[in-house]
């Protein structure tokens, strides 16, 4: 029997302990549900083990696993002291630095967060996106109006699950031909320096890209009773203190997969390192 360890992440890590197990695994889990044993830890990670999964993301601070739910701290460095050179660690969006430290230790790493999983994230993303609207606007949502900054994966989902709502969202990208491939969607689209200027007509400002394109300037001109959402990671497109000092209601709604679709999110990370084992 093959057996793997997984170590810190959310709800999608528990779920993926369930999904292994289901396929014939033997699991380890730390960092779950219980402060993390270093002892039992070293002795799951010293025995013959098929692989060592870190959670989506790996980390937040590129130093330490990603342990939200117990709050360890469990460096790389650390880690990696404690893993036989035979072992294969899988991650998600782990950095090149962190690559980087396990391979000078010999260990192989896989980033299991490639463009297929990228892809069906983004879909649990939009739909979780929509949970957070409903949560916070309780009016239908095809009476909103939305705009998305943004017109890569994540945003083309989002406009995937407005549209059916009767809403007709407006896509602000850079470039031309993202423009025109959201209005072939049936979307309005304008240019992130038009949104920048005048922001005051939009109920809801959705942003999927990990760039500040929010600052102050901007965020003063919008409607004293918006909506933001962030979907993009850091360094975010909202400037967060900013829009608190305000008083706008801001969402920084960070893996979203992981609060409302846990189980769906994991079997597709499972089926992912499963594939690759």
């Amino acid at each position: 029997m093959q057996t793997v360890v997984l170590i810190g992440g959310d709800d999608r890590s528990r779920y993926l302990n369930t999904y292994f197990h289901k396929q014939g695994f033997l699991t380890y889990c730390f960092g779950l549900d219980c402060a993390i044993d270093m002892d039992s830890l070293q002795a799951a990670l010293r025995s013959n083990i098929a692989a060592v999964i870190l959670p989506l993301p790996a980390t937040r601070d590129g130093q330490t696993v990603h342990i939200p739910l117990t709050g360890d701290i469990l460096p790389f460095e650390t880690l990696c002291a404690l893993l036989r050179t035979d072992t294969v660690v899988f991650g998600g969006m782990l950095p090149e630095a962190v690559t980087e430290q396990f391979f000078k230790r010999g260990i192989r790493t896989v980033d299991y967060y490639d463009d297929s999983v990228v892809l069906q994230n983004a879909v649990l993303t939009a739909k979780g996106a929509m949970q957070v609207l409903l949560r916070h606007r309780h009016v239908p949502i095809g009476k909103l109006r939305i705009a998305v900054a943004g017109y890569g994966r994540v945003a083309r989902a989002v406009v995937g699950e407005l549209l059916p709502c009767g809403c007709t969202p407006t896509v602000a990208a850079r470039r031309e031909e993202a423009r025109s491939a959201a209005k072939e969607k049936g979307c309005k689209a304008i240019s992130v320096a038009e949104l920048q200027q005048d922001p005051s007509a939009y109920d809801v400002l959705l942003n999927t890209v990990p760039a500040r394109l929010f600052s102050w300037e901007t965020l003063e001109k919008t409607k004293p009773d918006v909506l933001l959402v962030e979907l993009a990671s850091a360094p975010f497109g909202f400037d967060f203190e900013a829009a608190r000092a305000i008083g706008r209601e801001i969402v920084n709604a960070q893996s979203l997969p992981g609060k409302y679709a846990p189980q769906a999110a994991a079997t597709i990370i499972g089926e992912k390192i499963k594939s690759l084992l």
